[in-house]
């Protein structure tokens, strides 16, 4: 409840009887969802660790580039590969940055974002979503996916230009399971049919199709994703 202080509150009641204005002008400290209702009685972290919830099928994803779209907004001016190793130690940590830049070094293309934005999408998305299929994969059955195509068309406007380009950055999936009236490749068309088909099926079934832990999807690339491995999740499960 850290997040309610500045509002004057110490629970929930508190903050349920606030204007929504007042709500709306700090919404973006409360990150997590808020628990002890009928609704949700008990933390969701708990109650996927210990097994209370309902054990239906469930589809968890991200995208092969998640963290690109956040660094351009938090780097939105080239970070020189100089300062690389200093940028990593501000977020990680002295002890750490050595580990880290060391497993993920430099291009060479002078501009130090796009490593930054594959530590993060590894250690702040993939990882984490890795953890969650397997965790929910002790109660339930669990169908995982990866949204791989990095030529997808940008749908937020006025960002910075990105070394490499943005390619399969955070929620560059929905244009193909939504109408958002971007331009789509054939391939990407395609793909569109074939991933709306796929959470139709699921919605019905429980099953999109498909038998790997982790499918990729990218126009003319469906296949089983190498995603352990693909994002480094040992390496960050040793730290």
């Amino acid at each position: 409840m850290g997040a309610a202080q500045p509002l004057g509150c110490a629970d929930i009641a508190c903050l349920r009887a606030l204007p929504v204005a007042k709500l709306l002008a700090v919404h973006n400290v409360f990150a997590f969802p808020a628990f002890g209702t009928r609704v949700l009685p008990i933390s969701p972290q708990v109650a996927q660790s210990t097994g209370r919830m309902h054990r239906v099928p469930t589809m968890v994803g991200s995208t092969h580039d998640e963290a690109t779209l956040f660094v351009a907004l938090i780097w939105p001016a080239q970070v020189p590969e100089s300062a690389y190793r200093d940028t990593v130690a501000s977020l990680y940590g002295q002890e750490l940055a050595g580990r880290i830049v060391a497993r993920y070094p430099v291009n060479g293309n002078g501009d130090a974002r796009d490593e930054l934005a594959t530590v993060l999408t590894d250690h702040s998305w993939a990882c984490p979503t890795h953890d969650t299929r397997r965790l929910l994969g002790r109660t339930t059955t669990v169908s995982g996916y990866e949204f791989a195509d990095r030529d997808m068309p940008m749908i937020f406007p006025g960002l910075p230009e990105f070394p490499g380009g943005y390619k399969a950055y955070h929620a560059s999936e929905l244009p193909l399971l939504f109408d958002f009236g971007v331009p789509l490749t054939p391939g990407q068309q395609k793909l569109s049919d074939y991933m709306i088909a796929a959470w139709g099926r699921f919605a019905r079934t429980g099953d999109p199709g498909w038998r790997a832990d982790v499918q990729s999807l990218a126009a003319g690339d469906v296949r089983p994703a190498d995603f352990v491995k693909d994002h480094k999740c040992g390496f960050w499960g040793s730290m």
